[in-house]
Order: C-alpha cells, then sequence, then structure tokens
C-alpha cells in the first residue's frame, strides 16, 4: 500500500480514556474533526506511528462522524490490516492510499464489490466541469413533415445510384420559404431550458449557401394546442459538394415558448429562409440534431 500526498493529509488523536479493544466499534471518539466533512463515509488510519506495520497500525471505515466527535458505523480491519486494541492518545490520520483511488475508479466503472451501483439523490445530475451535459435527439427527415401552410415537398427516398444507397430527405424549394414540422416527447432529464440544433442536408447540384431557421413550443398536460412558437434561430452553411453530407454549424440558443420543463411534448417548426441564402437549387434536409442539458440523472 502506497500512503500518496506526503504530510498533506489531516492528523488528530485517540480521545478515549482506556483506549479501545479489537472488537470495539462504538465509542470510537476522536480529539479534533475540524478538517474532516463529518457527513460523509471516510477511512481512517489508527496509530499512525508506523502506517505500513500490520501489527501495529489498523485501517477502519466508517459511515460518519456525530456531534461527539465519535466515528459511526464503524467497520474495523480494513485493507488486510487486522483489529487490534490501541492507547488512548494515539495518531489517528486520513492518508490518501492507491487502494482507495483503486475504490473510485472501481465505483465510476461499475465494479465496486461492495455497492456496483453509483446512487444519486432524486433530482442530482452528473456536471462536467461545474456545467450540465448536453445530450442529442437526431430528427431524420422521415419523421418529419411539410407542413399545412407553406410547407415543403413531401419526404422522398433519394437513391445514390452508383453503390444503391437510399436515404430519406425533405426538399425545400429555392423560390419561397417553405417549412416542415416535428413533434417528439422530452426527456424528464431535461433541464426545462434552451436547445440548439443543426441541419444535417444535402443538394443534388448548385453552389451557395442554405439558410434554415428553427422555433418551437414546449407543452405541459392540459395546454391547447393552438398557440404560438418561441423566437427562431438560424443557421448559415455553405454548399461544399453536391450530394456530400452537410453538417451545419450549431445554431445559437432557442427559447421555446411554453412553460418548458421535463417530459413535456415539444413541437419544432424548422424553416428555409431563402432571402437569407443564395443555394439556387433545392435543399435537400436529411435531417436536425437538438441539443439540449439536463439537470437530472435519468432517462
Amino acid at each position: 500500500m502506497q500512503l500518496l500526498y506526503g504530510n498533506q493529509y489531516f492528523t488528530t488523536t485517540l480521545n478515549v480514556g482506556g483506549g479501545i479493544d479489537n472488537s470495539q466499534t462504538t465509542g470510537i471518539v476522536l480529539t479534533d474533526v475540524s478538517g474532516l466533512d463529518t457527513t460523509k463515509p471516510g477511512m481512517a488510519l489508527i496509530n499512525y506511528a508506523d502506517p505500513l506495520n500490520t501489527s501495529i497500525a489498523e485501517w477502519v471505515e466508517y459511515a460518519s462522524i456525530n456531534g461527539s466527535k465519535e466515528l459511526v458505523g464503524v467497520t474495523r480491519g480494513s485493507e488486510g490490516f487486522s483489529a487490534k486494541s490501541h492507547s488512548n492518545g494515539v495518531t489517528v490520520a486520513f492518508p490518501v492510499t492507491e487502494s482507495h483511488i483503486n475504490r473510485i475508479a472501481d465505483k465510476l466503472n461499475g465494479g465496486d464489490t461492495i455497492d456496483s451501483d453509483l446512487d444519486l439523490a432524486t433530482g442530482i445530475n452528473i456536471k462536467t466541469n461545474g456545467a450540465d451535459p448536453y445530450r442529442t435527439i437526431v430528427i431524420p427527415a422521415g419523421s418529419m413533415s411539410p407542413t399545412t401552410t407553406a410547407g415543403c415537398a413531401s419526404v422522398a427516398t433519394v437513391e445514390a445510384g452508383t453503390n444503391d444507397v437510399d436515404y430519406k430527405v425533405l426538399d425545400f424549394d429555392t423560390a419561397s420559404d417553405e417549412s416542415a414540422w416535428t413533434i417528439f416527447q422530452m426527456p424528464t432529464s431535461w433541464d426545462g431550458g434552451t436547445i440548439t440544433f443543426q441541419a444535417i442536408w444535402t443538394a443534388a447540384s448548385g453552389s451557395g449557401n442554405v439558410v434554415f431557421n428553427l422555433k418551437g413550443r414546449a407543452y405541459a398536460n392540459d395546454d391547447a394546442i393552438d398557440q404560438a412558437y418561441g423566437t427562431a434561430q438560424q443557421v448559415d452553411d455553405t454548399l461544399i459538394t453536391a450530394g456530400d453530407v452537410h453538417i451545419s454549424p450549431e445554431s445559437s440558443a432557442i427559447t421555446l415558448a411554453g412553460s418548458p420543463a421535463g417530459g413535456q411534448l415539444v413541437q419544432l417548426k424548422i424553416t428555409r429562409d431563402v432571402s437569407e441564402d443564395d443555394l439556387g437549387v433545392d435543399a435537400r434536409l436529411i435531417g436536425i440534431r437538438i441539443l439540449y442539458k439536463v439537470a437530472q440523472y435519468s432517462d
């Protein structure tokens, strides 16, 4: 067992008048706990004078430390050290070892033999750099429909002929603004905040750039369906090569109308804004990618 970080860890002393015997799991009191999080489980090395000497020192595990500075939920003789008697006043240290690091790694990898689940309280989330992480929903063209008013062409199957590769598209005309819609239920883990999108598209020929914008609304139970969308945000992408996959830049943040929350129904409307682009042919939408943040670790 290798002790890590030199002397940069908290130490105190055992404060039990007659010391403790080798079976005692209650009444193990410390002199000072000011450097510890007393609400969390931990491990203590009793009789730190010779920390690697298994005949003298002992590792114990505990669940918390109460207001009397007493270890609670104690397991004696951890880390291959046997339980033994200790005199009052011996040093009790809280160093970090390679074994502790390995336990953490096993826990994160789901391999902890004590408890294989990483147990989060309700509503708690795993964050990245202090922020809620993003998740994505990809909606293919085949799951979208032209709007009744000023709609794009119906879903069509296109074949890339050399290798007989089929894919579905929605064709958006170059002469006027056309739209499509989709509706789905957001995961309950969604934080109800803004979303962003990317357009996945191609074209059969031509050159220039295409502009798509997206707006939407979130619906709670018993909300009226006939309500306005929120404010649209756009993406602008340039045709590189006809027949190639194009994945647009990510849009600015889109605020959905309504009172968005996890688990709600969401309707999105995507529109080609021909007044903003100069692609002189149909833009073929293959799908859209939605990015959203999660506020709790669930679905």
